[in-house]
């Protein structure tokens, strides 16, 4: 049985005091135990799974987007991961679309998350579906982004609303001065560009303090909030 829990992702700034969530998807397995992403998702990817459980995920959080967050009030967005066999598929904006339509959900409080291996490698056709989606309202994010073939050609040319650094680098960004100019790059041209910068995999208080203080606009990681069932499936 497919689950979500959802992660906050929680503002650096104080500038933003809405709620704003990352779902994650979980397997329960029979025995009640549950099975992380990186156990079952190989296995879906290798039997072109992907596109459906995306898809499921997508409808399954426009249906109960009031009982995602138990303060659903204060919810600012839900970000929704998009792999790369769904971008590939045929018709993955004309589906999200029509799901937003069908249940009335809130395109200005969805992001759709891409990671820039996906992007390097459908640059074109991920550029129309961020486009469709975003005139549709909804925002997009790079995920991942300087995990393998970066380029800030990228920031540049495909129209973003977040850029997610990836956990690689935030990892030791309070005694590595590499990781520190990196990231600081990285923000400063987002900046420019106008995306909002997130870091990924904060694990300490410390980390916080380092990316806050390199300007970054967010932060996600268990020393922030640790993942939770989403309410509807309590």
């Amino acid at each position: 049985m497919l689950l979500l829990d959802y992660q906050e992702i929680i503002s650096l700034t104080g500038t933003d005091t809405a709620t704003n969530i990352e779902l994650l998807l979980r397997l329960g397995d029979e025995d009640g135990s549950i099975v992380l992403p990186g156990v079952f998702l190989p296995a879906a990817e290798r039997y072109g799974l992907m596109p459906a459980i995306d898809r499921w995920v997508i409808r399954k959080a426009l249906s109960s987007f009031n009982n995602l967050h138990p303060t659903a009030q204060a919810l600012g967005s839900c970000a929704i991961n998009l792999s790369g066999a769904s971008v590939e598929a045929e018709g993955l904006a004309d589906f999200i679309l029509g799901c937003i339509a069908e249940h009335g959900g809130p395109p200005q409080q969805l992001c759709f998350e891409v990671t820039e291996t996906v992007a390097v490698r459908n640059l074109v056709k991920v550029a129309s579906i961020v486009e469709r989606l975003r005139c549709a309202g909804c925002s997009i994010a790079l995920d991942d982004f300087g995990d393998g073939m970066s380029s800030f050609g990228y920031l540049k040319n495909l129209p973003l609303d977040r850029i997610k650094i990836d956990r690689s680098f935030i990892i030791d960004l309070d005694t590595d001065p590499i990781s520190r100019t990196i990231i600081s790059a990285i923000t400063k041209i987002g900046h420019q560009r106008g995306p909002k910068v997130v870091a990924e995999g904060v694990s300490s208080g410390h980390l916080c303090v380092a990316a806050r203080s390199l300007g970054v606009d967010y932060a996600q990681g268990f020393c922030l909030h640790r993942p939770e069932q989403v309410a509807f499936q309590r």
